[in-house]
């Protein structure tokens, strides 16, 4: 069988000789269309070229040519994978994998089923292999990042601990290790390995989010601009790259970029609250009270305890002059949580304490310098 996938990228120059080559395949394949050596150099070669369609082609016609031939059925759904056919390429590997034990069917079939969004499925699949400590690091960090979505933050940190272990310069590894232990709070860890991880060579990540977040949390504007604008560079959608960039503008005073940010991160992550309540106080520093009350009420229909979220639409209706609404909102989110700083900073409005709007901006600035993400 063949080894792990290799995501294909085009040839940064599609060289005259590759071209020619990959014509002479297609001549002497148009005569033995059966070959299972030329048809398997022209898959990888139209691969490597970044012409799809010709790998797709080829393929189809080998698996038509050579229907019991497995090791052409997981070449055909490499290409699957490649162009984005993930349930096609899933199944491919799912008919697969009743005939193999091979891990790297076994992570192909992992892989679709992640960027499908589809889990519990894809843990299902890649666990058996990676809980032994001994699976590809490949296949390791596949499932790490599987588990991170799931939110099963302290059992990745587990699993990936003899992992870390075995591979100390395993640079994706490392990124996503440095992350999981963010998450869990963990940061001298995530520091050490998000550090480790960018020595090692590669630019991963999960790595520029742990630094750039860090980097907000010592309020260190302009470190965290640089690492989560390099982090939009490898996934320009990647949506806590885009909230720090955003939170970062936001502890510049950048209100309209900081609100572009946060509205595009929004988009992406759409039932991240944080996010919102991110997004909702850009329109309250920049005035747009209308906006705030709109964004505020979106998180709430998210989750209707979250004390935030009243605290935060008591701040709107203080502004506003609603004394009323503002208490109400305030007593909904002490309930919640008796240290709601939005609702303590309402009740100082109201109180005439904290009417200077560059009070407010100040008070701002500081909450979310302390949010380490969203």
């Amino acid at each position: 069988m063949a080894g792990f996938p290799q995501m294909q990228t085009p040839m940064d120059n599609d060289t005259g000789e590759s071209s020619a080559k990959m014509d002479r395949l297609e001549r002497y394949l148009a005569s033995d269309p059966a070959n299972r050596h030329l048809v398997t150099e022209a898959i990888d070669l139209a691969m490597r070229l970044g012409r799809l369609d010709a790998a797709r082609k080829h393929a189809d016609a080998a698996v038509l040519a050579l229907p019991d031939d497995p090791f052409l059925a997981q070449r055909r759904g490499n290409v699957l994978l490649a162009q984005g056919e993930l349930a096609e390429a899933a199944a491919v590997f799912e008919r697969l994998r009743t005939r193999t034990d091979d891990p790297a069917v076994a992570y192909s079939l992992g892989y679709a089923l992640f960027k499908m969004g589809a889990f519990e499925q894809a843990r299902t699949t890649l666990e058996p292999s990676v809980s032994g400590g001994s699976a590809p690091v490949a296949m390791a960090v596949l499932l790490l990042r599987v588990l991170h979505h799931l939110g099963h933050i302290e059992e990745a940190i587990r699993m990936a601990e003899p992992y870390l272990d075995a591979n100390t310069s395993a640079s994706e590894l490392l990124g996503v290790a440095a992350l999981l232990y963010f998450d869990d709070e963990q940061f001298e860890h995530a520091d050490r390995l998000s550090r480790a991880s960018l020595a090692a060579g590669a630019r991963r990540l999960e790595a520029l989010v742990v630094q750039g977040s860090l980097a907000l949390a010592k309020e260190d504007a302009d470190g965290a601009t640089r690492c989560f604008s390099e982090a939009l560079w490898l996934n320009p959608s990647d949506g806590r790259s885009l909230f720090g960039l955003g939170t970062a503008s936001l502890l510049k005073g950048q209100l309209h970029s900081a609100k572009a940010h946060l509205q595009e991160a929004s988009a992406n992550m759409p039932t991240d609250i944080g996010t919102l309540h991110a997004l909702a106080w850009c329109h309250v520093l920049g005035g747009d009270l209308d906006e705030a009350h709109a964004t505020f009420a979106g998180a709430l229909a998210l989750d209707p305890d979250w004390g935030e979220s009243h605290g935060g639409m008591a701040v709107v209706h203080a502004m506003r002059g609603q004394a009323d609404d503002a208490q109400a909102s305030i007593e909904r989110a002490l309930r919640l949580d008796p240290e709601c700083v939005p609702a303590l900073y309402a009740q100082a409005i109201l109180s005439g304490e904290a009417a200077d709007p560059a009070r407010l901006q100040a008070w701002a600035r500081r909450l979310f310098g302390k949010r380490f993400g969203p």
